[in-house]
């Protein structure tokens, strides 16, 4: 899991989520939404990715997957996603 920490859609995870990712995004009932991982604490195991999106509540918690059928068993967990592969 992870969650936001701004409005303007810069989010906390987990590294090992992300380590070697290709691609970044986030899945919302909307739309598939481009994101990149701008910091990464491999020691305390933390990656800080950021997506073009607004509005989205402080706090709010984000469910994590590297693959689409890890996504898809999560998909009750959180209304927002990020989707690693």
């Amino acid at each position: 899991m992870g969650f936001y920490i701004t409005n303007n859609g810069f989010l906390v995870t987990n590294e090992h989520v992300s380590k070697d990712a290709t691609q970044v995004c986030l899945l919302t009932s909307a739309r598939i939404i481009p994101a990149s991982i701008v910091k990464v604490v491999e020691a305390n195991d933390l990656a800080l990715p950021v997506a073009a999106i607004r509005g989205v509540k402080l706090g709010g918690t984000v469910a994590t997957a590297r693959k689409f059928d890890e996504l898809v068993k999560s998909a009750e967990q959180a209304p927002v996603m990020v989707l690693v592969y």
